[in-house]
């Protein structure tokens, strides 16, 4: 999302090469830098649920460990093959659902591929279930998820 891009930028990705330009670029500038990173997609963006993903943690730990550790690390810290996902600032401007989606459909242009299962191209295939379970343990590393589900459930108490 363009919300995802704008606090990538601001924010920066902590201990990668991406630093963070909060303050130093105004929001206009911000908006063309995410406008023309936008000429650069080839197929339509996908709507992203804003609700959080549910699944069991400790089932992710032991996906994540038999098939996502050798391009993000044993404890998501990244390697030269896949970003970061112990990362803050990723944690921070990503969705459950973007991780999910990137987990589910792979992401294109890069050696991330498809886990969904059904998917000729999928490099190994699981159920909906598991792949909520891989995004429920990413999220143990998030320091904010707690303020962030309060949030959620703030929100929809205020729309009942």
């Amino acid at each position: 999302t363009d919300e995802f891009l704008k606090k990538t930028i601001l924010n920066g990705r902590p201990g990668r090469a991406m630093v963070a330009w909060k303050g130093q670029l105004k929001d206009a500038e911000i908006e063309d830098i995410i406008a023309f990173l936008r000429t650069w997609q080839k197929v339509p963006s996908i709507p992203l649920d804003p609700n959080p993903v549910w699944g069991d943690p400790a089932a992710g730990q032991e996906l994540f460990a038999g098939i996502c550790t050798a391009c993000h690390g044993k404890k998501g810290e990244g390697t030269d093959f896949g970003p970061a996902l112990n990362n803050q600032g990723f944690l921070d401007a990503a969705s459950d659902d973007f991780i999910l989606q990137s987990v589910k459909r792979g992401r294109q242009g890069t050696v991330m591929r498809s886990f969904l299962q059904g998917d000729n191209d999928a490099m190994v295939e699981l159920e909906p279930y598991q792949l909520n379970n891989i995004v429920a343990y990413i999220r143990t590393w998030d320091k904010n998820a707690a303020s962030r589900l309060e949030s959620w459930l703030m929100e929809g108490t205020k729309k009942k």
